[in-house]
């Protein structure tokens, strides 16, 4: 009878051993998953320091095409007031060396 006791105490006691095997396996698990998990938060991380570093060389290169439009502007306003200046160069009187004269006077058609 002795000896069925303390079998009995040694079955309790795996038992216990074993639930206490199976708590610790669902702990893993549990760490496991939260591994995984802050690993997916490094990548998403990464991810979002990438997608800032983009929009700071999209905004460089907004600027750069603020920039070159602002200089086409003061092209094309550099080029109207040269084609100001020629004209009005051309606007000055003519001086003729001569004044002109007619071969044959004219006649008008009755």
């Amino acid at each position: 009878m002795e000896q069925q006791e303390e079998e009995l105490a040694c079955m309790e006691q795996r038992q216990e051993e074993l639930a206490c095997m199976e708590q610790q396996e669902e702990e893993l698990a549990c760490m496991e998953q939260q591994e995984e998990e802050l690993a997916c938060m490094e990548q998403r991380q990464e991810e979002l320091a990438c997608m800032e570093q983009r929009q700071e060389e999209l905004a460089c290169m907004e600027q750069q095409v603020l920039a070159c439009m602002e200089q086409q502007e003061v092209l094309a306003c550099m080029e109207q007031q040269e084609a100001l200046a020629c004209m009005e160069q051309v606007e000055e009187p003519l001086q003729w060396e001569e004044p002109l004269q007619w071969e044959e006077p004219l006649q008008w058609d009755q």
